[in-house]
């Protein structure tokens, strides 16, 4: 019998936690001052969202260079 499901759900449980979390607004602030407030993709400055390039990090660990500020246009891109 596998455990893994269940961490994935509780994986998963902690991430959605962490992106409505103070920490996780601090870093999408710390990347529009760096940045802009503008997406990386197609520089629209509509409903700007932080998009993790990938997920092997710790939460509130993440490096910039592994983060996008991108419209909800072009995030949804990003995830099909």
């Amino acid at each position: 019998m596998t455990h893994r499901p269940h961490h994935f759900l509780w994986k998963m449980n902690k991430y959605k936690q962490y992106i409505g979390s103070e920490r996780f607004e601090q870093i999408k602030e710390a990347m529009v001052r760096r940045y802009g407030y503008k997406c990386m993709k197609c520089s629209s400055t509509r409903n700007i969202q932080l998009h993790h390039k990938n997920y092997d990090f710790s939460l509130g660990m993440e490096r910039f260079e592994d983060l996008l500020l991108v419209c909800d246009k072009c995030h949804k891109s990003l995830h099909n």
